[in-house]
């Protein structure tokens, strides 16, 4: 589960209001996919018979105690599990939900976690706590906000 004292925003701009758990982005939502250089790298890979398979590399846009969302080559062909691993020796099993292309080169996965009660990222949240980002509309009001509570009634 997510450590309680580890406090990361949540992102009311960008909130799918058909998500029943929160999400942390690792973009502030204004940037197109294609343009941006932030996330947390991750490489893919498929259960083998003994040894998980490498497929490639992927980089997480967004993750939650629901899911996480990914872009990867538009090249790969990815099935309906895979595990993404990520230093130091984190690896989360999630089964595909959703695929959009970005661009030519790219597309955008969301997945589900295959077993969400044994999920723990707290690992992850801590460890790339300085990729998390909050969106500009949100940093907006809350500078708004702090200019309004300095001005003497």
């Amino acid at each position: 589960m997510v450590d309680p004292e580890i406090e990361f925003p949540l992102h009311t701009s960008h909130n799918d209001p058909r998500r029943k758990v929160p999400r942390w982005y690792l973009h502030d939502g204004t940037t197109p996919f294609e343009s941006q250089s932030c996330g947390i790298a991750a490489r893919l890979l498929i259960s083998g018979l003994l040894f998980d398979k490498s497929i490639g590399r992927a980089v997480i846009k967004d993750i939650g105690p629901g899911g996480v969302g990914f872009l990867a080559p538009a090249r790969f062909e990815l099935p309906e599990t895979v595990k993404l691993a990520l230093l130091p020796r984190i690896a989360l099993d999630c089964n595909i939900t959703h695929r959009r292309a970005i661009g030519r080169q790219l597309c955008f996965y969301g997945a589900r976690w295959s077993y969400p009660e044994e999920v723990d990222l707290a690992p992850v949240l801590s460890h790339w706590r300085h990729c998390f980002m909050v969106p500009q509309s949100a940093a907006a009001s809350a500078e708004s906000q702090e200019d309004q509570a300095s001005v003497p009634a």
